[in-house]
């Protein structure tokens, strides 16, 4: 997939190696699904850290809405049954104002959502 790379460490490491021709100069650098959509959880967890701290005026306790699904927030939609998607829905509806939390959690199951594709044109 064009555009996702590994950490930074690994990549300079990797273009060291083809610089010193110990790889191939057409090595491509490529990242596993598992790793890609590990960005979005973290963008996830930040951005429902930063809404709490804006909302409430501390980190997330036992009661903050947000704070009481941040697990489910990581975990794969489909892997939801009703409860656990009912409460995702009512916490984001009342502990995220502005839809920031909402919009990274779609963002990530679009992310998964493209990695599962067969079909090279919907993944470009």
């Amino acid at each position: 997939m064009s555009g996702w790379y590994p950490h930074e460490g690994y990549r300079k490491a990797i273009r060291a190696l083809i610089a010193r021709g110990l790889l191939p100069a057409n090595t491509r650098l490529t990242t596993d699904p598992f790793h890609i959509v590990g960005l979005p959880n973290q963008a996830i967890t930040r951005c429902r850290q930063r809404s709490l701290q804006q909302t409430t005026g501390h980190r997330g306790r036992k009661g903050d809405p947000l704070y009481g699904i941040r697990k489910l927030l990581l975990m794969v939609a489909e892997r939801l049954d009703h409860r656990g998607r009912q409460r995702t829905h009512q916490a984001l509806k009342a502990g995220d104002p502005c839809d920031e939390v909402f919009e990274c959690w779609q963002a990530k199951e679009e992310t998964r959502s493209i990695l599962k594709t067969t079909n090279p044109q919907i993944a470009a």
